[in-house]
């Protein structure tokens, strides 16, 4: 009887107990984004007298959600202006450019509740949430830009000292002005 009850114990005990799945991403949510979101989500923080003013994050769309549409550039983009109760950029005369280009559209500002804000790598959640879309970029070279009106004045500014400069001096010059508060700036690639 003994033999009869163990062996049912057994029997019992190894058909509720089941495979457990074996993978990396087992605990993480399942979401719209892949695991390769973070190669192409990028940060910056803007630190003035060793505090920070603003966080400027964003995640390139085109190579890691499938139903993107691939005739336009796709960026998910966070603003967070640190001690202030007005989170929206826009109040603040600031403006998003990519290469120079103004987006397609005004942006969609996301819920913090909606799955691609939930599925970012990278978060902040006082912080708001738009999604962008610029015109194709030829080249690989993406460079998103947080800008405000000081910022437009520097950058058109630099344009013109373009045809009076050689290239190496206007370099060195585009370097001076990017990630202050007038202009903060985030590199990608395609």
């Amino acid at each position: 009887m003994k033999k009869i009850f163990l062996t049912i114990s057994c029997a019992a005990a190894i058909f509720f107990s089941g495979c457990a799945k074996n993978q990396a991403l087992t605990n993480f949510e399942d979401t719209q984004l892949n695991p390769s979101a973070l190669k192409y989500t990028k940060k910056t923080d803007i630190i003035v007298n060793n505090e920070p003013k603003i966080q400027f994050f964003a995640t390139y769309l085109n190579p890691v959600h499938k139903d993107v549409d691939k005739g336009i550039e796709s960026f998910i983009v966070g603003v967070y202006f640190v001690n202030e109760k007005e989170q929206d950029f826009r109040k603040y005369n600031y403006n998003v450019m990519l290469n120079e280009d103004k987006p397609l559209a005004k942006p969609y500002i996301l819920s913090a509740k909606s799955l691609l804000v939930k599925s970012l790598p990278i978060k902040n959640p006082w912080g708001n949430y738009y999604i962008f879309h610029f015109p194709k970029q030829d080249g690989y070279d993406l460079k998103l830009k947080l800008i405000n009106d000081k910022g437009l004045e520097k950058i058109k500014e630099l344009k013109e000292e373009k045809e009076e400069e050689n290239p190496s001096i206007q370099k060195q010059r585009e370097g001076q002005v990017e990630n202050n508060l007038d202009i903060i700036q985030l590199d990608f690639q395609k």
